[in-house]
């Protein structure tokens, strides 16, 4: 111990500053201990001292500044002497910065504080002898070095733990990190991960929103509505950006993140993989739209009309519970939306065929896309089945590697690649699904619509309105108030054939449809 009678009257009411860490798990039952000794070295010198308390046994950003911000932000800035206490060297240097230890002593070294550490019996002065500062050297470099040490077996045991499926921190919503009271050979604590019963199905309940097209910003609403909160200390409700990181998660679907890198985990997955692929390609094709739910109200003609004289887009207002159309720049622009829907009626019986036409051509439609659907089958089943040779194979490297017959390095370099190829083979088949989709909604698909969609135009809602609209017309123009149409094709030709009724010009055994 520090010798207490050469120092009694010369720290009478000097200001100090008592710093008690503790950074390991092995070190917590210590830190009253160290409070107690250092009260005890305050009142024996008679110093006019603060405590400080640092618990950062859990690794926390915020409280690993909190010693930093003391050091920087007032035993920096004190204007007169003061003196630093810690119960032990390593106290000072167990996960501290060389930085934070460089300031330290070049403020000892100008003569603006002194180090104490009262259970190494060594005070660190502007002139103190070589024996002392060598102490303080040696304390430091054994103090670094058990740091260093700590820290390479802490990876060594969480990259184990990566190895055996198991997710070394705090795991995300939907899930529970639980205290099983036992403890490892290392003395660490042993958790256990399970699913969160009551937040696991907002997890589910947010893909399924999502590929309903709602934006993040309203699945956090819902879900909050519906009782959902963060797994966060003082469960917070949900926001959009919480939400859309939950979205974009791999870990619901088997695969956590550690350091860069992706591995398999043994949890239960809570989202298909289906589910969580397509919500990411909805993301993509959304990122830079706004969803259905976030836009503006959309009336009949909304980003379809424009003005003859102008050019200008007609813009929407309702009056009187009727609804206009007008030009910003001219003042005599001003129609009905009721006028407007009889021109456009009439254009549509335009382009109507007949309900003869109309079944025979839609029959060699139908044979035709019905080969193509067997082809499309036949190409999803080979895709699936490499996808789930592809599968197979990474759980027998993952074996493999509990095993010791691979390297982990060599597990990476399988994985990586086996995964590049199941993403590419998902996207394949996405796309095949889609064709499958478009075999549906084709040709035969467009006839029908054009032999109905006089019905359809009257009888739909304002939204439906205006994507027909947008399929058959191209912006066309409003010129007092009479609309000057402008087809998009096929219904152009479909507009013109219509007059003639020549659909089948070759009546044999291989009619065709014109194309």
């Amino acid at each position: 111990m520090v010798n207490l009678e050469n120092h009694r009257k010369n720290y009478k009411g000097v200001k100090a500053y008592l710093i008690a860490r503790v950074s390991d798990e092995s070190q917590r039952q210590a830190l009253p201990a160290q409070e107690l000794r250092l009260k005890n070295y305050n009142t024996a010198l008679s110093l006019d001292g603060t405590l400080y308390k640092f618990d950062e046994t859990a690794y926390d950003e915020k409280k690993r500044k909190q010693f930093s911000d003391i050091v920087y932000n007032k035993i920096c800035k004190e204007k007169n002497f003061c003196i630093v206490v810690f119960d032990k060297i390593d106290r000072l240097t167990r996960e501290c910065s060389s930085d934070l230890a460089r300031v330290l002593k070049k403020l000892v070294k100008e003569g603006k504080i002194e180090l104490h550490f009262p259970s190494d019996g060594l005070v660190f002065t502007k002139d103190s002898p070589a024996m002392d500062k060598t102490r303080l050297d040696m304390g430091m470099v054994f103090g670094g070095y058990y740091s260093a040490a700590t820290s390479d077996n802490v990876k060594r045991r969480q990259q184990q733990k990566i190895i055996d499926g198991e997710y070394p921190s705090k795991v995300p919503f939907g899930y529970l990190n639980i205290n099983t009271n036992k403890r490892d050979r290392h003395g660490d604590a042993v958790t256990a991960v399970i699913t969160d019963p009551e937040r696991s199905v907002y997890v589910q309940r947010a893909f399924e929103l999502r590929l309903e097209g709602l934006s993040t910003r309203s699945i956090a609403r819902i879900l909050n509505e519906e009782g959902a909160n963060s797994n966060t200390k003082h469960h917070k409700p949900l926001s959009a950006s919480y939400v859309d990181t939950m979205l974009k998660n791999k870990f619901y679907i088997g695969i956590m993140k550690w350091n860069g890198v992706e591995y398999p985990h043994k949890y239960e997955h809570l989202v298909s993989d289906s589910t969580f692929y397509a919500v990411q390609k909805l993301n993509d094709e959304k990122s830079h739209k706004k969803t259905q739910t976030e836009r503006k109200k959309t009336y009949t003609y909304s980003g379809v009309a424009r003005c003859a004289e102008c050019g200008g887009a007609m813009s929407s207002y309702e009056k009187k519970g009727h609804v206009y159309l007008r030009c910003s720049k001219n003042d005599n622009s001003n129609v009905s939306e009721e006028i407007l829907n009889e021109q456009i009626v009439k254009v549509l019986e335009n382009i109507q065929i007949s309900l003869d036409t109309l079944k025979k051509t839609s029959a060699v439609i139908n044979s035709r896309n019905k080969d193509q659907s067997h082809r499309l089958t036949s190409q999803k089943k080979l895709v699936r089945q490499e996808a789930d040779r592809l599968k197979s194979n990474l759980e027998v490297a993952y074996e493999d590697r509990l095993n010791g017959s691979i390297t982990i390095d060599y597990y990476n370099e399988i994985r990586t690649k086996k995964e590049e190829r199941l993403k590419e083979l998902e996207a394949t088949l996405v796309m095949l699904e889609e064709q499958d989709e478009d075999v549906e909604v084709n040709a035969s698909y467009l006839l029908e619509l054009a032999h109905r969609l006089p019905e359809l135009f009257k009888s739909s809602r304002t939204e439906l309105k205006n994507e027909i609209l947008k399929i058959i017309f191209s912006n066309f123009k409003i010129q007092q108030k009479m609309v000057l149409p402008s087809l998009l094709e096929p219904f152009a030709s479909l507009a013109s054939d219509s007059k003639c009724q020549t659909w089948l010009p070759r009546p044999d055994s291989n009619w065709q449809p014109r194309s």
